[in-house]
């Protein structure tokens, strides 16, 4: 549906505008973001432990991680911690945030 321009909130035309030009896609590829100069991480938080609400961070972000390029933007949107992010995805990188890519931490709450 998105890829098609189709947006689910109406009146929307900027997702019509860059899909119809070709500068917009989803995919479930994430080797994709190594095309990319700025890759949002807004991945949803699983439980290690439900019984005691033990969150699993390492998951989706090392899935990520694995194809992240020197000098990407990469915008954090989740609940993780920035410093738990910072230090998963220079683990998976072997990259310096600050110094090999740029991490920024926006949570949705």
């Amino acid at each position: 549906m998105l890829n098609r321009g189709e947006s689910p909130l109406k009146g929307e035309g900027l997702l019509t505008e860059v899909a119809g030009a070709g500068e917009f896609s989803c995919t479930a590829d994430l080797s994709k973001i190594a095309e990319c100069d700025a890759v949002p991480l807004a991945i949803q938080t699983p439980f290690l432990d439900k019984k005691v609400l033990l969150p699993d961070f390492t998951q989706g972000r090392r899935n990520a991680g694995r194809y992240l390029m020197p000098g990407t933007l990469v915008v954090l949107g989740s609940t993780i911690t920035a410093g738990m992010a910072r230090e998963i995805l220079e683990a998976e990188l072997r990259l310096v945030a600050g110094e090999d890519f740029v991490l920024a931490h926006a949570p949705g709450r």
